[in-house]
């Protein structure tokens, strides 16, 4: 009796486990190939900060300092020197991607506002990029310069999200060829 107890529990066992595979073969996959295959990331994601370039393809960093020091975990390093002007010009900006927990305190606090070729195009000289990819086998492998950070800015340009136009805070990043033609 015994034995027939547990064999028949073990068949009823079997029995349920086959019915959810089934019932699940038929759903549609929500896996996707990657590297193949990229996912479609929110508008709000917050990656890596970047240093989008203004319609000239320089950066607008005035080196105020305020993202370093509103940093938590205090990932931002900026040197800077007088020009000939007298003005303040960055000479190296530094994000270390292995401590950045990408908050977005050092877009918040930067008192630049951009506006590329006087467009609707709000922001700021620092903004989070959709940059995710950074592995590295050093250290130094995830510092970003200040090139770099431009760079990644260009790549990952900004553009005023069509669906909520004219209200404030609706950046979000797309490719440099989106943006460049956006008015």
């Amino acid at each position: 009796m015994n034995v027939m107890a547990r064999t028949f529990r073990g068949a009823k066992a079997i029995a349920e486990g086959m019915y959810t595979t089934l019932k699940h073969v038929r759903r549609p996959q929500v896996t996707i190939n990657y590297p193949e295959q990229r996912p479609e990331l929110a508008p709000a994601f917050r990656g890596l900060p970047s240093l989008p370039p203004d319609h000239e393809g320089k950066h607008t960093c005035i080196g105020c300092n305020l993202c370093a020091r509103v940093c938590p975990p205090q990932c931002i390093t900026i040197s800077s020197q007088k020009g000939e002007d007298r003005k303040i010009q960055v000479t190296d900006f530094v994000v270390d991607a292995n401590l950045c927990i990408m908050c977005g305190l050092c877009e918040e606090v930067c008192p630049v506002n951009n506006t590329l070729d006087k467009s609707d195009h709000p922001g700021s000289a620092i903004q989070l990029s959709h940059l995710y990819e950074m592995s590295s086998y050093t250290h130094e492998g995830l510092m970003f310069h200040l090139p770099q950070l431009v760079e990644i800015g260009r790549q990952f340009g900004r553009s005023v999200s069509p669906d909520l136009a004219g209200k404030a805070g609706t950046v979000h990043y797309a490719a440099a060829s989106d943006w460049k033609d956006a008015k």
